[in-house]
Order: C-alpha cells, then sequence, then structure tokens
C-alpha cells in the first residue's frame, strides 16, 4: 500500500483507511462486479479472518467479534490495544485500480481512524453505521472517497500507486504506525477495478 506522495499519503486513511487488471473504468450502467477479496468478518471466535472469495485470510490481531454488525457480526477494533487484522502480500493485490469498501462504526470520537490501508478523520457520529468507499482510478489519475455513496473528496495524483507491493501488508484497522481504529468493521472488499459514481451509490444502497 503505498502511496505516490505525501498529501495522497495523508488522505487515505493510508477503507486507516490505503486493489494487476486493467485500468479502464467501468461503464457507469453496469452493475458492481464480484469482488477479489471478501473478509465478512463474522466469525465467532478464533484468529482467523477469512477471504469468502479469494482464499486472502488474514490473521486477527486483538479485534473481538461484535454480535452487531451490519451484514451480520463484525469485528470490534480497540485503538489502545492495537487491534487489527493483518492480510499477507498476493499478487491479486499489485494493481494500480482498485474499489475498496468498509462498513464501520465508530465508538469513540474520530481522532485519525484506520480502516483498511485507510484514514478517515472526518466528523462522523458514534454508534453509527457509515459505509466508507475508496477508489483509485489510475485511467483518470484520481482517488476518490465516498461515505454512504457520496462523493467526499477527489485527489488528483501522478505516477503509478499500487494497492500493495510485495513484502507488504493489507491491515484492516489500521493505516500505518500507530494510527488504530476505536469502533466496529464490518464486511470488508476490494474489486480490481474503479466504479462509477452509479455503481459505488448502489454498494450503499444494498
Amino acid at each position: 500500500m503505498v502511496p505516490v506522495h505525501r498529501g495522497m499519503r495523508r488522505t487515505l486513511l493510508p477503507l486507516t483507511a490505503a486493489v494487476m487488471a486493467s485500468a479502464t473504468v467501468v461503464a457507469a450502467a453496469d452493475p458492481p462486479a464480484a469482488p477479489i477479496a471478501h473478509w465478512t468478518l463474522d466469525e465467532p471466535d478464533g484468529d482467523q479472518a477469512r477471504d469468502a472469495v479469494g482464499g486472502h485470510h488474514g490473521t486477527v490481531h486483538g479485534a473481538k467479534p461484535h454480535e452487531q454488525g451490519v451484514v451480520s457480526r463484525g469485528r470490534l477494533f480497540v485503538r489502545s490495544e492495537k487491534n487489527h487484522v493483518e492480510v499477507p502480500y498476493h499478487a491479486d493485490f499489485d494493481i494500480p485500480s482498485f474499489t475498496m469498501s468498509a462498513w464501520i462504526q465508530l465508538t469513540k470520537p474520530p481522532t485519525y481512524s484506520g480502516i483498511v490501508g485507510t484514514r478517515h478523520g472526518g466528523k462522523l457520529e458514534l454508534g453509527r453505521w457509515y459505509l466508507v468507499t475508496y477508489v483509485v482510478d489510475d485511467a483518470t489519475k484520481e482517488c476518490r472517497l465516498y461515505l454512504n455513496g457520496d462523493r467526499k473528496k477527489t485527489i488528483p495524483y501522478k505516477g503509478t500507486p499500487r494497492l500493495m507491493k510485495r513484502g507488504q501488508k493489507l491491515l484492516i484497522g489500521c493505516s500505518w504506525g500507530t494510527e488504530f481504529m476505536d469502533g466496529v468493521i464490518d464486511d470488508v472488499k476490494i474489486w480490481n477495478r474503479p466504479f462509477a459514481e452509479e455503481q459505488v451509490r448502489e454498494l450503499a444502497m444494498r
């Protein structure tokens, strides 16, 4: 999860929150394709976060099962305990264009809350569920951040980013360094293409 420059890194939540498919923009009329990774985070116990579609299983570090997720259960992350889920490198994630989404519910006032290798520092209500979606579109050289299907920020960039490079790890509940999450995360997904506006809105309606 390597940002192109400092400004981009600070905005990437670097789902904390900072997936090789083509960089072609998906047609707006197309329905969202199947994700290449989907962590439901609804395991009742254990230290494994299973990928329901791609086999990219993660290791849970401290995050406890939480009964009230959006879809089913979620995982409760505690910032002071550095809770996170660690997913090892896979070539499926070594891509320049992608869409990532996660449902989050904050349990403490946010600082820079790490989500999925990305960060969100906006003003969110405690106890309310939000769908955070992040799109990196290398064809248009744009990073787009959405909250509940509405675009909140667009960041132009130069160069070619990658969701992940060999030797790196994808972190759920942390962006980088000490930027961990205080809250519940549920239903994390990654697609290997940049979604159009209509497709992002459709995610929030499901």
